[in-house]
């Protein structure tokens, strides 16, 4: 390629073609510096997008502990007696959703053979 015989045209496109080559060089040595951040054991570059939600060793507010459910549930039975209560009551005088309920029927109340199941989604303590 002869110098002489590029026209004006073919200069600007040069100049064109060497600004994206430079942006894209500091791309580049953005990228390098980055990784040999981590290879050096610094601290990484921040995230884009949300925080992480900070880690609190503090329970969580309303959480009950371990067993007071089954508690609850069995001392509401032993006050209704032979009727028993709805799921649906049993989730409004414990603030626990019906779901919650029903799948505490289905996996712990089913262990417990006091507990049987006296009407649709009813139960009762038969001692």
């Amino acid at each position: 390629m002869n110098l002489a015989s590029l026209s004006a045209s073919d200069f600007v496109r040069i100049a064109r073609l060497l600004k994206v080559k430079e942006s894209l060089l500091a791309k580049v040595a953005a990228i390098d510096a980055e990784l040999s951040s981590f290879e050096s054991g610094g601290a990484p570059a921040p995230r884009r997008g949300r925080p992480a939600k900070a880690a609190s060793s503090a329970p969580k507010a309303g959480r009950a502990k371990r067993g007071a459910l089954k508690d609850t549930i069995i001392s509401l039975l032993k006050e209704a007696g032979k009727d028993g209560l709805s799921v649906k009551d049993i989730a409004a005088k414990t603030g626990v959703k019906g779901a919650n309920i029903h799948a505490w029927f289905f996996n712990t109340g089913k262990k417990i053979k006091e507990i049987q199941k006296v009407g649709k989604s009813t139960h009762a303590w038969v001692a």
